[in-house]
C-alpha cells in the first residue's frame, strides 16, 4: 500500500518547466539622416571669421600697449591734486597731461564708441534666419569691435605724439607762474570732463546701457 502511494505521488509530481529560449540580438536600423542644406558661401564666411579673429588679436595687443599709461595712472585723481605739493618736474608733467588731453581721452573714446553704436543700432533691422546670416552678423560684430579698438588706439596715440621739455631751474616767481598755468589747465580739463560725462550718460540712457 505504501509503495502504491509512493508511485501515485510520483505520478502527480509536477513536470519540470522548460528553460526559456535565449534572447537573440535584433539589429534595428537607425533613422535616416535628415539632409542639412549648407548655404552657399558658408565656407567663405568661416574663412572671414577666422581672419577677423586673427586681426582682432593683433589690434588688441596694440591697444594694450598704447593704453598702458592710462591703466597704470588714475588721471581723475590728478585732477584733484593739491598743486602746492608738486615739484617743478611734477607740475610740468601735469601741464603736459592736461595740454595733450590725457584727462579727457578715455571719455572721448567712450563717447565716440557710443555714437557709433547708436548709428549701428538704428541701421539694424531683422534678425538672422539661417546659419549664413548668423555668420554674417557675427562678422559685422567683429568688424565693429575692430573699429572701436582702432578708434581708441588713434585717440590714445594722439596724446602721445609730442614730447615736452622740463625747465631745469625755476626761481620762486617762475614756479608760482607755472603753478597758476597748471591750475588753469586743470580747471579747463575738469569742465570738459563734466560735459563729456553728461553726453556719455545721455547716450547710454538712449542705448539702454
Amino acid at each position: 500500500m505504501a509503495a502504491a502511494m509512493a508511485l501515485v505521488g510520483c505520478d502527480n509530481a509536477a513536470a519540470p518547466s522548460e528553460s526559456p529560449s535565449p534572447q537573440r540580438f535584433i539589429y534595428v536600423e537607425p533613422p535616416k539622416p535628415v539632409a542639412t542644406l549648407v548655404p552657399e558661401g558658408m565656407s567663405q564666411w568661416i574663412d572671414t571669421l577666422a581672419e577677423l579673429n586673427r586681426e582682432i588679436a593683433e589690434v588688441e595687443q596694440k591697444f594694450s600697449t598704447v593704453s598702458t599709461l592710462h591703466r597704470e595712472t588714475s588721471f581723475d585723481e590728478l585732477l584733484q591734486i593739491d598743486l602746492q605739493t608738486l615739484s617743478n618736474d611734477q607740475l610740468c608733467y601735469v601741464w603736459h597731461f592736461a595740454d595733450k588731453g590725457y584727462f579727457t581721452v578715455e571719455r572721448e573714446i567712450m563717447l565716440n564708441i557710443l555714437e557709433e553704436r547708436s548709428i549701428r543700432e538704428s541701421a539694424s533691422t531683422s534678425s538672422a534666419s539661417n546659419i549664413a546670416e548668423r555668420a554674417q552678423r557675427l562678422a559685422e560684430r567683429y568688424r565693429s569691435h575692430l573699429s572701436e579698438l582702432r578708434l581708441a588706439i588713434d585717440l590714445y596715440e594722439k596724446t602721445q605724439t609730442q614730447q615736452f621739455t622740463i625747465p631745469n631751474i625755476l626761481d620762486a616767481e617762475q614756479l608760482e607762474v607755472l603753478r597758476g598755468m597748471v591750475d588753469e589747465k586743470l580747471s579747463e580739463a575738469k569742465t570738459e570732463c563734466v560735459a563729456l560725462d553728461a553726453r556719455i550718460a545721455d547716450l547710454r540712457a538712449k542705448l539702454g546701457d
